[in-house]
């Protein structure tokens, strides 16, 4: 589906991706996933750079996330109301997490960070 500007909306496997030239950010995630994910690096070759606002919102059944190098920026409410998650691996590279990124995920008892 393309939105506009060579921007381009698709699904693949529980993901949704938005494809903008040479970036690629997750916007969504089927509400029926379940148990570990891990974030792809890369899709069709460019990297996952960012997590959307509210993309992984309401998905009630993900136990944990790891999320990988390439993603730099977590969007507002990203995982907010995931209430089965308990654990998220985030990598260096992200430099930016938004608000209420997990606002109400209300079993979450370990967030991973790296010490630089």
């Amino acid at each position: 589906m393309l939105i506009f500007g060579g921007v381009k909306k698709v699904n693949a496997g529980p993901l949704t991706y938005r494809v903008a030239g040479e970036k690629v950010s997750i916007v969504g995630c089927d509400k029926n996933a379940s148990g570990e994910l891990v974030i792809p690096s890369t899709y069709k070759e460019k990297p996952v750079t960012s997590i959307g606002p509210s993309a992984f919102s309401s998905c009630s059944s993900l136990t944990s996330v790891t999320i990988p190098e390439s993603v730099t920026s977590i969007g507002k409410k990203a995982f907010a109301h995931c209430s089965s998650l308990t654990s998220v691996r985030i990598s260096e590279s992200v430099t930016s997490i938004g608000d209420l990124a997990f606002y109400d995920s209300v079993s979450l008892t370990s967030v991973t960070i790296p010490d630089s």
